[in-house]
């Protein structure tokens, strides 16, 4: 069973405008539809940032008209050859230095930022989405600011939980993230990256 559901979710932000739970996502409500598509877009944006549970390396193959596809739940999708200049455009690799989808490798690894069913996330990760969508939620409508500024709070410290939560579940070393592993190669320098402080992103 999973932790939250989209209707869980969906039911929070109806409750931010003082409206009863709904017993499902196709229930007759005006608010519904619009919790769904705040929703639809928070759960793309927070997992686009890239997290422990979302994040692999994989091998592509190229099919028998030469090109290669990325998976449908890729939120992003870079090339681990160094030396190849490839792209994700779409569902396909393109090559921008021939102009062509059409690449001359058999099979090309690659790291993926996958989106996970909002079911199968972590509690810390699905807490986060929930509180996001909720803000998301209020700030088209002329809702409660005490509430927001609470929910606001509430975000900063699930993202600190959920942070933390990557943080023990990642190898921290940054010379073995494959980002980093591909700029050494190329520039032979590096530059660290971290996830920094969190700041809602307001609509």
């Amino acid at each position: 069973m999973p932790f939250l559901t989209e209707l869980d979710v969906v039911n929070e932000c109806l409750g931010t405008m003082g409206e009863l739970p709904q017993n499902a996502l196709d229930d007759d409500h005006d608010l519904i539809a619009a919790a769904r598509r705040a929703f639809k877009t928070v759960n793309l944006r927070e997992q686009a940032r890239e997290w422990w549970y979302n994040s692999e390396t994989v091998t592509l193959q190229r099919d028998s008209d030469n090109y290669v596809f990325v998976p449908g739940d890729a939120i992003r999708c870079d090339p681990q050859d160094p030396y190849k200049h490839l792209v994700q455009r779409g569902r396909r690799m393109y090559d921008p230095t021939k102009a062509t989808y059409k690449l001359d490798v058999s099979s090309l690894p690659v790291y993926l930022v996958r989106l996970v069913d909002f079911e199968d996330l972590p509690p810390s990760a699905q807490i986060v989405v929930s509180i996001a969508t909720q803000l998301k939620f209020m700030a088209s409508y002329d809702s409660d600011q005490v509430k927001y500024r609470q929910l606001v709070a509430d975000y900063q410290e699930a993202y600190t939980i959920m942070n933390a939560e990557h943080i023990r579940n990642s190898d921290t070393n940054m010379l073995n993230n494959p980002s980093v592993r591909i700029k050494l190669l190329q520039i032979r320098g590096y530059r660290g990256r971290g996830l920094g402080t969190p700041t809602y992103i307001g609509d």
